[in-house]
């Protein structure tokens, strides 16, 4: 604190409170990490986790020990020790990760119950990918098909980690995007250049408990990769970058700068796990479908469209599995065309999602309608449409 300025500690009061304002609910508070906590601010961590473990205790989503070790990387006997006010460790460090964890947990909370989200094997290896960047403070490069789910994983992630999405197209620059990020944060935007706009970037995120995630990344040009970078490095704030493969290409600096991006990153690649996870229906054949008849199955009922028939099932999950022509995203666009044409309550045959398609994809529905049913079909669809 400036001794000539009398307000500056009023000043630091009230962008504290303003911080801690961003907090959706009191399930976590901000807490200082530039001094020792004390007793109150850590007893009100453990009053808080405590709580909610009694709320959720007999639900289908029960906060325990055990499951919140496993995602701060704890074992529960110190977490136990902590809570019972024993641990004789590092608990203003136990305390801060708890603290972080239950934002998000009530994040995830909120997002579960006005999003959304069919927890497909493929958005759920998503989500666990960029969770763990966020838990441990790091980057993330995420491959996914089109139609994957990829974009309702990202809206389901800003809800629940406090998530900046920046769709990057491929005109934008380094310093259009930190204009974007700009933006997303609500600051204010002036005439600066882009070193200092960087610095005040990177000012703003280090008071947020916050995600920046970063759609279709592989349309960012070589020279923001350093600024993604600098950014992360300076605030710890995690990074998320979706797109397609050459995603890796923008984060592979190991020619020209040592390799420290292109370490610091996790790596998934959803059509490389595709490629080698087992055959649902038979354990010695590799390469996975990317959707299970199951999870279409709960992708229309979510969207309260009602099918004639497992016919109709077996055609939409054969056309959500087509990589080349947007899988369920094109299977989507179907169904919510007949629904536009017919209405919700229309029991959508065959007939209806044939016609679809020829509207959808005109002179291309012949081969999507030829690929899809030669798609072979999982046994379990083979039996019910037999």
């Amino acid at each position: 604190m400036n001794p000539r300025d009398p307000y500056a500690r009023l000043r630091d009061q009230v962008k504290e409170r303003l911080v801690e304002n961003d907090r959706i609910i009191v399930e976590a508070r901000m807490l200082p990490k530039n001094r020792k906590l004390t007793r109150y601010e850590t007893e009100s961590v453990r009053s808080r986790l405590r709580k909610m473990m009694e709320d959720t205790e007999g639900t289908d989503d029960p906060v325990t020990l055990t499951a919140l070790a496993d995602q701060i990387d704890y074992k529960p006997s110190t977490l136990s020790q902590w809570l019972a006010d024993k641990y004789k460790g590092k608990v203003d460090k136990v305390t801060h990760s708890v603290n972080l964890w239950l934002e998000r947990e009530a994040r995830r909370r909120v997002s579960k119950s006005t999003r959304e989200y069919v927890p497909t094997w493929v958005c759920e290896l998503m989500m666990q990918a960029a969770r763990a960047a966020h838990r441990l403070e790091r980057m993330a490069a995420i491959v996914a098909p089109s139609g994957a789910g990829k974009d309702m994983v990202i809206d389901y992630l800003a809800e629940e980690l406090n998530g900046y999405v920046v769709n990057c197209n491929s005109k934008m620059t380094g310093t259009a995007l930190v204009r974007t990020i700009f933006t997303k944060v609500g600051m204010p935007q002036k005439r600066r250049g882009s070193a200092e706009m960087i610095d005040r970037l990177c000012e703003e995120l280090r008071n947020k408990n916050c995600t920046l995630i970063l759609n279709e990344a592989q349309n960012l040009p070589p020279e923001a990769a350093g600024i993604v970078r600098a950014i992360h490095d300076e605030t710890k704030v995690p990074v998320l970058m979706f797109g397609s493969a050459k995603i890796f290409e923008f984060i592979d600096d190991r020619a020209s700068g040592g390799g420290q991006f292109h370490r610091r990153c996790k790596k998934l690649n959803i059509v490389d796990r595709m490629a080698r996870e087992a055959h649902p229906d038979d354990p010695n054949r590799i390469g996975r479908p990317l959707y299970s008849v199951e999870e279409i199955r709960e992708f229309v009922r979510m969207k309260q469209i009602k099918l004639a028939d497992d016919d109709v099932l077996a055609m939409v999950w054969s056309v959500a599995n087509l990589l080349d022509w947007g899988a369920l995203g094109f299977a989507n666009a179907v169904l919510e065309g007949i629904v536009d044409a017919w209405g919700r309550d229309e029991v959508v045959s065959c007939d209806h999602f044939v016609a679809q398609v020829l509207d959808e994809a005109a002179d291309e529905a012949d081969d999507i309608l030829a690929q899809a049913e030669a798609i072979e079909r999982p046994q379990s669809l083979r039996q019910m449409t037999a």
